[in-house]
């Protein structure tokens, strides 16, 4: 969704199924998101790619929160 990733190249697109290798975060409190041992072993997940959820998680939070507050 172009909210979530914007208008990237198509070689930097995510699909759902990319996504679900990530899946593991939406039981954890969002503060923990950061730490080395969240991610599950044997997962396709990766550090770099938890941090770029965290940072677009962190983003959409700010930008819906100023929303609410300026209507």
């Amino acid at each position: 969704m172009p909210e979530w990733f914007g208008f990237v190249v198509d070689r930097g697109n995510c699909s759902a199924e990319a996504l679900g290798d990530y899946n593991f975060l939406a039981t954890e409190d969002k503060n923990n998101w950061g730490n080395d041992g969240i991610i599950p072993h044997g997962s396709k997940a990766s550090k770099i790619g938890c941090k770029r959820i965290t940072n677009r998680y962190n983003d959409l939070d700010i930008n819906f929160s100023q929303d609410a507050i300026c209507r």
